[in-house]
Parts: structure tokens; sequence; C-alpha cells
């Protein structure tokens, strides 16, 4: 299980935003980033995000032959989907769950129904409406960025409720300074901004541009791009955030592993 249970709170306006340190059991975290599958010569085979980001997630072939392949992904692979895993946070979270979902009745009836953690979510069943249950899908995505990449600000799907993040750098280990320095700026950015983008927006071209000029728009937090921490956030319609490019060395590329709850 993960070492620590201490949740950190950020921030709980406009959304909340929370770490926990020391995450997973060292040996893990190690092992999986020494065995960090698909490294820049792969990226060809992965999903295309656009601005240098790529990424493979559960649903995909590649991450279905890893479990097979790589023991440091299965191992990741049932803690995360463990009940003891869901239920740590789900319920340390539930009540921030509801806060961030207040204006929206639909949300909120979905959310006061017992959860069930599944595999899947079918929104054309009918018995996506009318179980007595909230049905709850785990998501892990191996997400990678190269050299100056970048993610733009966005808030999210509406589905989302919650999304966890987990990097792996290369170099804080290392003796090399200079690029110590550099790979820690590559973390994520939440902002404080009371533009409502429940259905998840993406500034792209000119309104990336405009959105990071906007005098309402601040910086709120910006994490550093460290091993082992656990960095969190709660979906809402103000859940902001982004990832600005970083020159670190050439043929650079910034991983990390995202844990998304839908529901």
């Amino acid at each position: 299980m993960f070492k620590s249970k201490n949740i950190n709170f950020i921030a709980s306006k406009p959304f909340f935003i929370f770490e926990i340190e020391n995450f997973l059991n060292q040996n893990l975290y190690n092992n999986l980033n020494k065995n960090f599958p698909f490294r820049e010569n792969h990226l060809k085979n992965l999903t295309d995000f656009k601005n240098g980001k790529f990424a493979f997630d559960t649903t995909t072939k590649i991450y279905k032959d890893l479990l097979q392949t790589n023991v440091y992904v299965k191992e990741l692979h049932d803690l995360v989907y463990s009940k003891k895993f869901f239920n740590f946070f789900y319920k340390k979270l539930f009540f921030k769950f509801i806060s961030s979902r207040k204006n929206s009745k639909r949300h909120l009836l979905k959310l006061i129904r017992p959860p069930k953690l599944v595999t899947e979510i079918n929104k054309d069943s009918i018995d996506y409406y009318l179980n007595i249950f909230t049905k709850i899908k785990i998501e892990i995505q191996y997400s990678y960025i190269k050299n100056l990449g970048k993610i733009v600000p966005h808030t999210d799907s509406g589905e989302k409720l919650l999304s966890l993040m987990l990097y792996f750098p290369d170099y804080e280990d290392k003796k090399n300074i200079e690029l110590k320095k550099k790979e820690k700026k590559y973390g994520t950015i939440f902002w404080d901004s009371n533009f409502s983008n429940f259905n998840n927006l993406h500034q792209e071209g000119i309104n990336e541009l405009n959105f990071i000029k906007d005098i309402n728009n601040k910086i709120l937090y910006k994490t550093e791009f460290l091993g082992n921490n656990l960095q969190g956030f709660i979906k809402n319609p103000y859940s902001w955030h982004s990832v600005e490019p970083q020159n670190v060395i050439e043929n650079y590329v910034r991983k990390s592993i995202n844990i998304n709850f839908y529901f």
C-alpha cells in the first residue's frame, strides 16, 4: 500500500488541491521509474494529445499487454484497483466531492447513492440512471511530454471526480544540478480563475495566450516535478490547470502517471 496517508491540502478555493508525500512504497516507485514503459523511441505508438503530449491508458492494448510483461505496471495496477485504495480516497474526499458539485443537482444525486467500483460505465444503458449505486471507474494513464511540450489550460472532463498525478523525474537523484533545476520546473500549474469551464474547453492557440495574459487569471500554485509526491485535485467548473513548456535537454521526455476517478 502507499506509505503515507496524510493528505496535505494546499487550496480549497476555487477548487481543492492536495498532495501526499512519499506516496508509493519506495521500492515500487524506484522499480517503476527504472522500468517505465515506452520511452521516447516508442512515442509514435501512443495516442497523440497535441503540443508534445503522448499517452496510453488502461483501455489500450499496449496497457493490457504490459500487465502481462511488466511486473511493476501490474503491481501498481493491483494497488490502484484495490478496494482499499478506492475507499481511502472516496471516504476521505467524499464531502469535498459534494462541495465541488453543489451547483449540479444531477451530480449531487449521483454522489448521494452508494458507490460501486466498476471497470466500465455505459451511459447509453438505462441501468446507468436507475441503478441504486453510483458507478465509479478508475483509469490509469501513462503520460509523456516531449522537451518543450506543454498542456494548455483546461479544467478536465465533467464526468471526472478526481485527478491524481505521480511524477517520474530523470535527474532528481543525479549530480547534474543544472538539469535537475530545469526538470524540477516541469510541474503542474493550478490557476485561480473565475472563468467557469465545466465542459472543459481547452485554451488552444490565441485563447491560451489570452487566458494567461488575463489579469483575472492568476497562478494559484505550481507543483515541483518531484518523484513519489502525489499531486491531486478535485474537478469543478474552475479547476484550471496546465503545464508550461520547459527546455530541459534535447530528447528529454517528461514522464508521469495519472490516476483518474470517473462517475
